[in-house]
């Protein structure tokens, strides 16, 4: 059976509800694939790569999935920072000799944030879009950037028929990923 191991913090886990309702429990179902959350709430990269380097160990992992970026900017954290966190997460999975998805973070409700999330969309993509696979779920979302609040809780967080619509979306695009014909998306 093909495996993701997913990475991340709450937009992983599928908070404010449980791992049953994230994006990625969507993608389990809709493509037979397994995808082992191990998504934390609150983390930032950092911690999530900590986990990641310390605390994860799978015979027969091949795909690993990295969500991260929205607490460090919410945190107000530097996006050099963000890009050199991220950069040991590369480093680590190559080391490994593991396949790795980023997920780009998405836009929210909270246009404040919005301004952050695009420099953080930016730096990922020119950094690491020619090397690594992405996954950005901007297409996902048809409503553009003043229709987002039907589609978050708190304006980060999606509802669940969002984190449905999510997974909806990721599925085949990362479906055709693990069967090794995946692009950047």
């Amino acid at each position: 059976m093909k495996r993701i191991f997913c990475f991340g913090d709450s937009l992983i886990q599928g908070f404010p509800y449980n791992s049953e309702y994230s994006w990625i429990k969507t993608v389990e179902k809709e493509t037979g694939i397994q995808m082992l959350n191990y998504g934390v709430c609150g983390e930032c990269c950092d911690e999530i790569f900590y986990r990641m380097n310390h605390n994860f160990r799978a015979d027969n992992c091949t795909h690993v999935l990295f969500f991260g970026g929205m607490n460090d900017i919410i945190q107000g954290k530097p996006l050099k920072f963000i890009l050199e966190d991220l950069t040991q997460v590369v480093a680590w999975s190559k080391a490994q000799d593991y396949k790795l998805c980023l997920v780009l973070p998405w836009f929210c409700s909270e246009k404040v944030l919005n301004k952050e999330i695009e420099l953080v969309r930016t730096g990922i993509l020119e950094q690491f879009g020619t090397s690594e696979f992405i996954l950005d779920f901007e297409n996902c979302f048809s409503e553009g950037l003043s229709e987002r609040s039907i589609c978050f809780l708190d304006g980060v967080h999606p509802s669940s028929e969002t984190y449905t619509r999510l997974g909806e979306y990721a599925a085949p695009i990362l479906k055709e990923w693990v069967e090794g014909e995946g692009n950047v998306k």
